[in-house]
Formats: C-alpha cells, structure tokens, sequence
C-alpha cells in the first residue's frame, strides 16, 4: 500500500475505542472543545476501532495507528483520563520496557528495519489537557515519561498527584484543573438533560465494578462485596451492578453471570451515551470502583462510596466531600456497610455537599478549557 502524506491541525491521543464508558465520555467531551475552534476536517483522532468510535459520533475522523501513513500535525494532544501509568516494579518488566522502546527508535530511523505499515509522526508542539498522570511502580516509566512532557507546551492535570508529579520532574506550563468531563460544554449538552429528579433518601444503589489485574491487593475487595450486596438487600436496597467496560472485565462479568446478579453493561451498539447516562441518574447512590463511575455518580448529583484500589479513587473521594466515601484496604464489610448507613442518615446533606463540589470542579475545568483555547489561537 502506498504512503499517504496526512496534514492536520489537531491529532489527538487517547485510550478512545476500547469499549470503556469513562473514556469514550471523554472522548465526546474532547470532541465538543475542538469543534470550537475546528471543523471537522482538521482534527484526527489516533486510535484503533474505526467503526466503533463512529458509532458513538458518526462522522468521526480517525487514523489507525498501523496504517502506513506519514502524518504532520500542528498540535498533539493528549486528551483526558489516564494515559500514563506502570503498575509492574519486575526488573523482567523494567527490562522488557527498554528493550521494546530501542527497537521502536531504531525501526523510526533505520528505513529498511520499520515495518510497512508503520506510521511516521510529526508535530510542531505536544499538549495534554484533563490527563491524570501516575502512578509508576518502576522509575525507568516515570523517566520516560517525564522526558515525554518536558516536551509539552501546555499541560493541565485533573488532580493533586498528578501535578506534584509535574512540578517534582520540573515540568513547564503545568496546571493543576480538572477532569473534562466536569467541562460545562459536556455537562449541560450530555448531562443535565438527562439527569432525573433526585430522591430524598436511598433505596437503590449502583454497584460499579471492574477487573483489577494489576495486584492482589487492589482485587481483594470482591468477596467482601458481594458480602455487602447481601446485607444492603436485606434492608431492602434495590442493587443492581453496573459494567463501564464489559469486554474488558470479563472477570467479573462471568462473575455476575454465574451469580444471576442483575447488572447493565456499557455498549454503544445499544446505547447511546445520554441513554446511558440516564439510566446511572436512576440510582440514589453509587459504589464503585471505577474512578469515572464516582464522576458520573457527582455530576448527577448522587453521593458515592469509592473502593480504594487506586489512587485516583481515593482523590476523587476526598474531593466530593460529606458526598463521597472512601472504603480502604482491607476492605472491611463493616466499614462499608457503616459509610452507606451514614450517607442514608444525612442524605439531603451529601447531595448538597456533591453539589457544590462539582460546581467547584466545573469553574476549573471551564478555566482549563478557556486556557486551552486561548494556548491554540496562539499557534
């Protein structure tokens, strides 16, 4: 196939087209702020699944990182959620990292060496806006890493850890904002209008759950879980389980299969995201263990527990205030059973905490995108 040679204004990296709710939310919100000031023709987003992404915004423009294609943009940007991370600290991983990262760069420069299909990027600045950062359990990752966004003109993160990352790496034009999803943009076209009317106590709870592959102690809240589920029911609490990502949690997919729990799953061939967004507004409250499941549950005015299997949970859930909880390892049943009985106890206070909390992260993530707007009328 021969080589084409692709200009745009805008190419934007994400981890879009991988069947995850949080991410494709972000996506359609990344979309929005870029119609702004593009038409549709200048931006391109760099990912798999084609047919998938334009499902969720038909039209989409989208370039195949396999593709064979040499592409020249103006602006790379790294839009939203949590693209950088390593959760491995093995020395076989560590080195397996730096071998797999030679042979790119010699594959780049040696002609002959890359494969066919092999695209050939070329920017004239990078940028990287509501992006999570972290953690990196080995330090030839957050090396790398650093390295990379020392390169950015402009970097806004959606949390404290994140931006303690960018000023211990000494890292220029970085801001501490918010996650995209708070954007007013996204919020009052995709959210507002699909958000029902909120209840003054908590009869029905969502149960957001995810696979979490990356060590024991982040994956040892299951059990004590389903031990929660059961007690909630016996009081009565309407449950049901919730999948962001089923094609990738198929642990607990199967879990809940052979358990005959009632559940939902995320599936754009089915759903739109404002169908979807109002089915989650039918619940008065969340646990969860996705970190844009408790941005969802705030943004929709419900309080949320957030099991701590990683450190952007347990942000979020110091961020929402009376509103949100956060259930640490080891994962105690009791402890969770007693934050849900204390969010039932003060209901009406935890949504008014909620509120405000996301009132605040909307003002910032207005100010990210206000920042960013004004960073490209420049270029």
């Amino acid at each position: 196939m021969k080589r084409k040679y692709l200009q745009y204004s805008v190419l934007v990296k994400g981890a879009y087209g991988g069947f995850n709710f949080g991410d494709d939310a972000l996506m359609i919100a990344i979309n929005e702020l870029l119609r702004m000031m593009y038409t549709n023709e200048q931006f391109v987003y760099y990912c798999h699944n084609r047919d998938y992404l334009n499902k969720l915004i038909p039209g989409l423009n989208v370039l195949e990182p396999n593709s064979g294609n040499t592409v020249f943009a103006n602006i790379c940007l790294y839009g939203g959620g949590t693209q950088f991370f390593n959760f491995s600290s093995s020395f076989l991983g560590t080195a397996k990292a730096i071998i797999r990262d030679i042979l790119k760069q010699v594959s780049m420069c040696i002609p002959s060496v890359r494969r066919k299909n092999q695209n050939i990027e070329n920017y004239k600045i990078m940028a990287a806006i509501g992006l999570g950062i972290g953690p990196f359990n080995n330090k030839y990752s957050k090396f790398k890493v650093n390295k990379l966004f020392k390169k950015m003109s402009f970097v806004a993160v959606r949390d404290i850890k994140s931006y303690e990352m960018c000023i211990s790496g000494s890292i220029a034009n970085s801001f501490l904002r918010s996650d995209l999803c708070y954007w007013p943009g996204f919020v009052d076209k995709y959210v507002a209008k699909n958000s029902v009317q909120i209840s003054r106590k908590v009869s029905r709870v969502g149960v957001i759950v995810r696979d979490w592959p990356w060590d024991k102690k982040g994956d040892g809240y299951v059990e004590n879980l389903l031990s929660v589920v059961r007690l909630l029911k016996a009081k009565g609490i309407d449950i049901e389980f919730i999948l962001f990502a089923g094609c990738k949690d198929k642990i607990w997919e199967n879990r809940i299969a052979s358990l005959e729990i009632k559940h939902a799953e995320w599936n754009p061939k089915v759903n739109s995201v404002e169908d979807f967004i109002k089915y989650l507004s039918t619940f008065d409250m969340f646990i969860t263990s996705r970190y844009h499941g408790g941005v969802f549950a705030s943004l929709l005015s419900k309080p949320c527990i957030c099991i701590g299997i990683e450190q952007k949970l347990e942000m979020l859930a110091d961020l929402l205030g009376e509103g949100g909880k956060l259930w640490e390892y080891p994962f105690r049943i009791n402890d969770c059973v007693q934050m849900f009985e204390d969010i039932s106890n003060t209901y009406p206070q935890a949504v008014e905490s909620i509120k405000l909390s996301v009132e605040r992260q909307k003002l910032i993530a207005r100010e990210m995108v206000d920042d960013f707007v004004q960073f490209c009328a420049k270029i």
